[in-house]
């Protein structure tokens, strides 16, 4: 994977030093190569984390030799050798080098469609001054976009937009109160090229976007679900560097390593948790053995100098702790790996959270009755004074699995009749919102800041055709157990059966990001204005014992707040360890 960029200016503002100070964000997405193309007042730029074709072909932005069409793609073909096949290009080196022609010589809709991969893809024509962008269908790897006045920015990473004006409070405030809301904001004035959506411009203005990018058959579900898989993870696992596992002993990680195995390969497998007494070590220990692989525990860092290299590392910030393992997983292994599998997409795909449990008796129970029992047993994950307040059952689905417990109407747009399956519309919100917008933005911030990129074989638009078609018994066993086509593909092919419900481990980060914070405010002493809105924010909020809080606010200042104050920040770090 890769990080691109496009900047468009007017010639009398054209600002160099904005233009490298987003280059050198992005390099980290790609530490092999980094490269900038300037066309008049048109500025491309690529970083590269070479996984196919690590020659020539696979060098970035690509030009041809009248200088008339420009490349800058992040993402993986993994069907590049058989789209070279049908398309009769076998001198192509790699799907860098195919994706280029196939763009120039065929309709740019139905190459995207027919790719199999993870992309965002800047893709100029000079000659028609013609601008194309584009994402796939399940939002792997970000694109954002925006434009004022004088420019126009297109890039893997957000955090730009604090880049582009003074500092302002009220915007940060703003900033800051989404982020608790969401946990995911996108700073004013910046948008998110849609995942599987195709946008074109002409002369820098939109003139049609194309959605719907899928082209799997419209029913898989008399195909065996073991031959979609290893289609997919075949595919998936022709690289040209070696590659790892990160194993947790759940059923995702577990069936990827075993299907791994059956193709001949024994990937070295890697286990985040506090230590070997871990549950979830202990269960990755067991498949280990199976299989006869290596395994390596990846102790969690839970130093101040860790926790600030993870908020600084985000290119697209979430309020959300969730994904420093995975930060310190992929920081680990970089030292001699560029590629982990993961099990990313199989829970979308096969209802694994017990969110649909709660839908499916949301339309088999009234909600009146559900909304009493819950007020009864006093649940802490629910607002008592919103809760009372519920008036229809999508309102009380919705509060289940928002993130404050009090936004109401975040379903709604999802609901197509009035009659509709809640089970549907959870299934529409996780694969078309939570997967792209959160999922896969965790994975691609806490991976590609470490130079290493996760492949999913879950991630594959046959598999999730085969899995529209299930029903909520056909993937939870009695309506208890998830993901029933999985565990009864691991123990009918591999005599494994998974625990019922992944314990996983225990991390405590309240004390270490409360004792980051503690450092951030004595820091912000020497800056008055950063100080006096600190303090601002503080009195307006409770920030004891709020992880919530306490989290959003640092990432404010890890994404907003001036270089100068991290690097004091960073300084007093030290003094402290």
């Amino acid at each position: 994977m890769c990080g691109i960029f496009l900047f468009f200016d007017e010639p009398k503002y054209a600002n160099e030093n904005l233009i490298y100070d987003i280059f050198n964000d992005i390099k980290r997405r790609g530490p092999d190569e980094s490269n900038l193309l300037h066309l008049d007042n048109l500025t491309i730029g690529h970083s590269r984390l070479s996984l196919v074709d690590l020659g020539e072909g696979g060098r970035q932005p690509k030009q041809d030799k009248n200088k008339r069409y420009f490349l800058s793609f992040n993402g993986e073909i993994y069907n590049w050798v058989e789209l070279a096949k049908k398309y009769k290009l076998n001198s192509c080196t790699g799907d860098t080098d195919l994706l280029f022609k196939l763009l120039i010589n065929y309709s740019y809709q139905k190459i995207l469609t027919e790719i199999d991969g993870p992309f965002a893809i800047i893709f100029y024509d000079k000659k028609k001054d013609e601008l194309i962008l584009a994402r796939d269908q399940f939002g792997e790897k970000p694109l954002y976009y925006y434009e004022d006045q004088h420019k126009k920015i297109v890039c893997s990473s957000n955090k730009f937009r604090f880049n582009l004006e003074k500092y302002s409070s009220y915007k940060i405030k703003n900033y800051f109160q989404n982020l608790i809301t969401n946990g995911f904001y996108l700073p004013d004035g910046i948008r998110s090229i849609k995942p599987g959506s195709i946008e074109v411009y002409k002369n820098f203005s939109v003139s049609h976007s194309c959605q719907k990018l899928s082209n799997a058959s419209k029913s898989l579900k008399n195909l065996d679900l073991y031959e979609i898989l290893m289609n997919s993870l075949k595919l998936r696992s022709r690289l040209d560097v070696d590659f790892c596992v990160f194993l947790s002993g759940g059923v995702d990680s577990t069936l990827t390593t075993a299907m791994l195995c059956d193709l001949g390969f024994k990937p070295k497998c890697f286990t985040i948790a506090n230590n070997k007494e871990d549950i979830e070590y202990q269960e990755s220990e067991k498949i280990s053995k199976k299989f006869n692989l290596e395994l390596e525990l990846i102790n969690l860092k839970t130093d101040l100098i860790s926790y600030f290299e993870y908020y600084d590392s985000q290119f697209s910030p979430l309020a959300d702790t969730a994904g420093y393992p995975l930060y310190c997983g992929t920081k680990h292994i970089s030292k001699n790996f560029k590629c982990a599998f993961v099990g990313d997409g199989a829970d979308e795909a096969f209802m694994g959270y017990p969110r649909y449990q709660f839908s499916f008796l949301l339309e088999k129970f009234n909600f009146k009755i559900l909304r009493k029992l819950f007020e009864i047993s006093q649940p802490t994950f629910f607002d008592s004074h919103e809760l009372k307040r519920i008036n229809n059952p999508l309102e009380f689905l919705s509060m289940s699995i928002c993130r404050n417990k009090t936004e109401r109407n975040l379903l709604k747009n999802f609901q197509q009749e009035k009659k509709s399956s809640f089970v549907k519309i959870m299934r529409e919100f996780d694969q078309k919102e939570r997967l792209p917008d959160y999922l896969m933005l965790k994975s691609d911030n806490n991976s590609m800041c470490n130079g290493v990129e996760l492949r999913s074989m879950f991630l594959n638009k046959d598999l999730f055709s085969f899995s529209e078609e299930l029903s909520f018994f056909d993937n939870w066993k009695f309506g208890l157990i998830n993901k029933k086509p999985l565990r009864d593909l691991l123990k009918k092919k591999y005599s494994l059966k998974i625990k019922n419900k992944k314990k996983g481990f225990f991390v405590d980060h309240l004390k270490q990001l409360q004792s980051l914070f503690d450092i951030v405010i004595n820091t912000s002493i020497n800056y008055p204005q950063i100080n006096k809105f600190l303090n601002e924010i503080i009195l307006s909020k409770n920030f004891k014992n709020n992880i919530i809080n306490i989290n959003s606010l640092l990432v404010i200042v890890f994404t907003a707040l001036p270089k100068s104050f991290k690097d004091e920040i960073y300084y007093n770090l030290k003094k402290f360890n």
